[in-house]
């Protein structure tokens, strides 16, 4: 079979900077594929060199912008030269990886998004969806990219310890994210949920536990865990659903456990009262589209409320938070319907979009507001 194109380069690549003993910065979108490549990249390079000068950084839900951003960069512009490496974005921050190159980075984008109008200036591009790469299957998650690339970085010390661990976090990733189980998507939700219930993570053990799933099927387990650490708050620049899979300490992994069910039970409950204030606005609308926003409402929860409002009302639902310079929300279309193709239609009024054809986000600013909800509702009628 074809390898995913640039992979090799990318292992060859991480491989020399730690025989140089050059810094690494791991930067990670913070969902849970996001969070679980960042985690399973750098257990593979620790495991290549574990005194590898290597930093793991998130951003913000709230304050950033999507993807890799300016805001990140400005705060390790003190880390350059290094080599930066984006998992699960980047595909669309064209502006910030030219900026990050200025600075003297070496840029790695590992991304699964859709191609947008062209390839960003990075270093080395790997994205199954873009042209001259022949792997046949286009649908993989970050994290089942991030797994290929630790093979090829860990060659033969690639251990069955290793890929038990490696695979329940790409089974968790992958379940989160929602893609096809097809391919190695299937391969590694297998793998991993052959091994769940004897997990070796001291943070899925307690999570497992704290939930009350030990009678569960692992189908069930992934499925509750992907939904409560999903959305999990960022400390210090790192998500708290890597710092609880990353931990060795089982006490630790049960505050942290216990920490994410509460917050994930607020969560819930707001995300359900927002959708309830969204459904009374648009029950008699007659827009081919539903487009709301607010400023009380956070963008973390925007994909959760249009996926509960896409579902009800079938269809195309675009949710943002309003803000006085700029918005920044998520779209969800219904089946055969293409988020990204709507929002490129609608590209001149926007200042960044990406994603999937059935789940994407997008940033506008607050005086484009009115006219690209006409754009969308042109688009779609």
């Amino acid at each position: 079979m074809k390898e995913i194109k640039n992979l090799k380069k990318a292992a060859d690549l991480i491989k020399k900077i730690l025989a140089k003993n050059g810094k690494i910065i791991i930067f990670g979108d913070a969902d849970l594929d996001g969070s679980t490549s960042a985690l399973l990249l750098e257990e593979a390079i620790r495991n290549v060199n574990p005194a590898a000068d290597l930093l793991v950084y998130f951003s913000e839900w709230e304050s950033s912008d999507y993807g890799l951003n300016k805001q990140a960069l400005q705060a390790l512009a003190a880390y350059a030269p290094a080599l930066l490496i984006a998992v699960d974005c980047g595909i669309g921050n064209f502006e910030e990886l030219l900026m990050a190159k200025i600075m003297g980075f070496t840029t790695v984008v590992i991304d699964h998004h859709e191609i947008l109008h062209t390839l960003p200036e990075a270093d080395l591009i790997i994205d199954p969806k873009q042209k001259g790469d022949q792997y046949p299957f286009k649908k993989l998650t970050t994290v089942c990219l991030v797994y290929k690339l630790s093979q090829l970085l860990l060659g033969k010390n690639f251990s069955s310890f290793l890929d038990q661990g490696f695979a329940e976090l790409a089974a968790l990733g992958t379940i989160a994210d929602m893609m096809p189980e097809e391919d190695l998507n299937a391969v590694l939700v297998g793998q991993g949920a052959a091994t769940i219930k004897q997990t070796q993570r001291p943070g899925l053990k307690a999570m497992i536990g704290a939930a009350g799933l030990g009678e569960s099927s692992a189908r069930e387990i992934f499925k509750k865990l992907s939904l409560i650490l999903n959305i999990s708050p960022v400390t210090n620049h790192l998500t708290e659903c890597y710092l609880l899979l990353k931990t060795a300490s089982q006490e630790e992994a049960m505050v942290l456990a216990k920490k994410l069910l509460g917050e994930a039970d607020k969560r819930h409950q707001e995300i359900y009262e927002i959708t309830e204030i969204v459904s009374q606005r648009v029950a008699q609308s007659l827009s081919p589209i539903i487009f709301e926003g607010d400023e009380a409402w956070q963008r973390v929860f925007s994909g959760a409320i249009a996926s509960r409002i896409c579902n009800k009302y079938k269809k195309p639902t675009f949710i943002f938070k309003k803000n006085i310079q700029k918005c920044r929300g998520s779209v969800r279309v219904p089946k055969n319907m293409d988020a990204v193709a709507a929002l490129k239609t609608c590209a001149p009024l926007l200042l960044m979009y990406g994603g999937h054809p059935p789940a994407a986000g997008f940033t506008v600013s607050s005086e484009n507001v009115d006219a690209l909800k006409k754009c969308l509702e042109e688009y779609f009628k």
